[in-house]
């Protein structure tokens, strides 16, 4: 499941601001007790103060919970990644929307080890494009928006981790059978977990 911060609160995911639950700790934990296997967190703050009120939630949510976390939004240096793998987050997402993330993801990798890195990717383009990079220096991608799952596992050189919406169950297990997918996330994952 993921889990989207936003003013020390939870809510519905990056376009939907709706409260889900105001004690996000309480939210991770449900997740944990209803058998994630993991928790995606989602750092939503627009400031230099909400981001570190929200890294103090993250470091809360990662102490109470016994499954890996791994967080994302909000990096736009290697202090950030630094800050979320401190939180205690077994991975940080580095967004390679933009340029910027991607060119500190070998500095990244080298830092911290290559375990620690997701790239997160919304094209197999910038699969393609990063090919080598991603490879090198990442242990997983989030693929955010699946349209051609298929080919993005075919030229992936690291087990993907898919960001899907509302799926049926039947179209999650065939996903999940498509080698090297790793695992599913997003709002089919957590509306189901909810």
């Amino acid at each position: 499941p993921c889990l989207y911060l936003l003013n020390g609160t939870a809510v519905k995911n990056l376009e939907d601001w709706t409260l889900v639950d105001a004690d996000p700790v309480h939210l991770a934990k449900f997740y944990e007790e209803n058998n994630a296997d993991a928790l995606m967190i989602y750092d939503m703050s627009d400031s230099d103060e909400s981001h570190e009120r929200a890294l103090d939630m993250i470091k809360d949510i990662c102490e109470a919970l016994d499954i890996p976390v791994y967080g994302a939004g909000n990096v736009k240096r290697m202090e950030d990644i630094k800050k979320l793998l401190y939180a205690g987050c077994n991975k940080a997402a580095l967004n390679y929307s933009k340029e910027g993330n991607i060119e500190i993801t070998e500095e990244v990798s080298k830092k911290f080890g290559a375990d620690k890195i997701i790239a997160c990717v919304s094209s197999n383009e910038e699969v393609e494009i990063n090919k080598e990079l991603i490879k090198e220096y990442c242990s997983l991608v989030l693929m955010v928006k699946p349209l051609k799952v298929h080919e993005t596992a075919n030229i992936c050189p690291v087990p993907i981790l898919v960001s899907v919406p509302e799926l049926t169950l039947d179209k999650m297990i065939q996903v999940l059978q498509i080698e090297n997918i790793y695992g599913i996330s997003g709002e089919a994952v957590t509306k189901n977990a909810a």
